[in-house]
This record gives C-alpha cells, structure tokens and sequence, in this order.
C-alpha cells in the first residue's frame, strides 16, 4: 500500500456547536503512487456531511457516509460497492470489536495493525496541526481581482 502525506488542510472549529474539536474540515491528501485525494467531514450541515475521494490516473473513488456506497469510476464505467439495504451501522462496531477479540484468542493478525492505526494517527494530527496553523488566516491572499 502506498504512503500518504497531508498536502494541506482548512477549516476548524467555525461554529457556536459546544465541542472542543472541528466542525469542519477538508484535507487534501498526497499518496507516493500519484494519486491525490480529499477528505470532507462537516457537521454543521444538515445532515452532516463526510466524504472520501481518491484520485488516480486509472480511475476515481468517492466514498459517502450517508449512504454508505463508494462509487468507483474507470474507464469501463461505474461500479457501486455498498454495505446492502440491511447495513446497520453500528454492526460495524460490532464486528470490529468481535474480529479482535478472534484474534486474540486465535493468535491471528487482525486486518488492521497497531502500526496502521500509528500511521492513521499520524496523518490525523498532521492534518489537525494545518487546521490549527492556519486557523482565521488567508493561505493565499489575491493581489488583485481576476474577473
């Protein structure tokens, strides 16, 4: 799997919502193979809105929380790939926590190790110190007006 690194981020905590965390938030994704991509998640929108998008020159993947599909583009078309109409999404959680506690008991890897959650982390408050950087300043400030 190829390395990301986070290209840049904007937003931050822009409401009056009482939580000590960003309501908002883009970051922008760099991968080692080329491929770019972006992260949206706003819960000041009504519903909330999260979003995935990676970008490659064989194709595109855009992931929506709400409803849960990915919509993979490539030059042969467009393929949904999604949970099913019964998806329930505290299963997830659920399944999550009863996979580990197999593999305690089984001596198995689990899909996700303790060094990819490092590395989710990582690329976490790296995006957070961006917000944080930049938090109520003009990344690039026109000198002039284009139109």
């Amino acid at each position: 799997m190829a390395d990301v690194s986070v290209a840049g981020a904007l937003g931050g905590h822009l409401s009056g919502l009482e939580t000590d965390t960003e309501d908002v938030a883009l970051v922008m994704l760099r991968f080692d193979g080329g491929a770019i991509g972006s992260v949206y998640l706003d819960y000041l929108s009504k519903p909330p809105k999260h979003t995935l998008q990676i970008i490659g020159d064989a194709g595109r993947i855009e992931w929506n929380a709400d409803p849960g599909n990915a919509n993979i583009y490539t030059s042969a078309g467009i393929r949904v790939a999604s949970p099913g109409k019964s998806f329930r999404r505290n299963e997830m959680f659920i399944a999550e926590v009863s996979d580990f506690v197999d593999c305690v008991l089984h001596h198995r890897q689990p899909p996700c190790t303790l060094q990819d959650g490092i590395r989710a982390l990582e690329i976490a408050c790296a995006a957070r110190a961006l917000l944080s950087e930049h938090q109520g300043k003009e990344i690039i400030k026109p000198d002039h007006t284009i139109w």
